[in-house]
């Protein structure tokens, strides 16, 4: 407040020790390339300095930060993983989770420990580490399945609602090319986790699902050193396994991976569909695309994020979240929202 004195003090100086203080208490939170003349401090705008602190904490915690948190902390800061926070809680649109689910995500987000140590899964006999990311790339158990599921089906009811005619795994859509091939392999494959019959330019596309973790080793060094790394090279692996997008592309249709990663943060390619999907339904309800992606990236975060938090919660410590009655009372919860 005491930069913005000025605009309220025709009177004020800026040759004053509060002045001079206040400027060199604010510089000392910024490196020193950053840090502001009195003139310049003066005429910024209070959001401005608040975004200038905000962003050199926020380099200063990524430089002490492991691979992993470095990872994650990256991850955090993209606009689909910041959407959840700003949610308010509501049954009825799939913005809520349940107080120990919530506050499993509470806890990644601020890299917390969840246990003192490391110890094993009970489901894969891997190691799960003392922040628990192991339960949100653990293949055992089925719940990545789940929370593929979960989060395939929320992107559904909303192309469903935006006009979009939408079909969930749709077969057949691969079939053979040439004399020799394998027919009913060919046939069994879905490359369509969600079929829209009408896309950009007219041609159908194929929507292909998945969230990966930021802090997964294959990726770990490009997603600690820039975000969406992770999202973005399971989308390309998608595109070119067994050939899936030429394969596509030959039959008339747009093959397009939908990737986001378990903070709820979407590859570019991802988004911009998201945001085609926000735009076909403020053409029909004639509500701010702005509004309704924001919405979609809400609800999204929240199918994401409270299947990696019942994963983590099926894998508890009884010493974990408080203690043996905490870690039951939270699986009991979870078995009775699963049923």
């Amino acid at each position: 407040m005491l930069f913005r004195s000025r605009a309220l003090n025709v009177h004020f100086s800026t040759d004053t020790a509060h002045v001079a203080q206040a400027l060199a208490t604010f510089n000392g939170l910024l490196p020193e390339p950053q840090q502001l003349s009195p003139e310049a401090a003066l005429t910024a705008k209070q959001r401005d300095l608040s975004a200038a602190v905000d962003q050199a904490g926020h380099q200063e915690r990524l430089a002490a930060a492991c691979m992993e948190d470095q990872a994650t902390l990256r991850s955090e800061c993209e606009p689909g993983a910041r959407a959840l926070w700003e949610a308010v809680p509501n049954r009825a649109l799939g913005l809520a989770m349940e107080p120990a689910e919530f506050v499993c995500e509470i806890r990644q987000r601020l890299r917390m420990q969840e246990s003192a140590d490391d110890r094993w899964c009970p489901l894969c006999d891997a190691v799960v580490d003392r922040k628990a990311r192991h339960p949100r790339m653990c293949a055992a158990g089925g719940d990545r399945t789940l929370r593929h599921h979960s989060v395939r089906n929320f992107i559904y009811r909303r192309a469903l609602a935006a006009g979009l005619h939408p079909e969930l795994e749709k077969p057949g859509l691969l079939i053979p090319l040439a004399p020799g091939e394998n027919s009913r392999a060919q046939r069994l494959r879905r490359p369509a986790d969600l079929f829209l019959p009408a896309w950009v330019g007219g041609s159908p596309a194929a929507l292909d699902f998945a969230v990966t973790a930021p802090q997964r080793q294959g990726t770990l060094a490009q997603a600690a050193g820039k975000a969406l790394a992770a999202a973005t090279d399971y989308s390309d692996q998608k595109r070119e396994h067994q050939g899936t997008a030429d394969l596509c592309r030959a039959v008339g249709v747009t093959f397009v991976p939908m990737v986001a990663e378990t903070t709820g943060a979407w590859a570019p390619e991802a988004m911009a569909v998201l945001r085609q999907i926000a735009a076909a339904t403020s053409t029909t309800t004639g509500r701010d695309a702005r509004d309704i992606l924001q919405e979609i990236l809400q609800g999204a975060a929240v199918c994401i994020r409270r299947a990696n938090a019942r994963a983590e919660l099926r894998r508890a410590r009884d010493d974990a979240m408080g203690g043996p009655s905490a870690v039951h009372a939270a699986r009991a919860v979870i078995a009775a929202a699963d049923t």
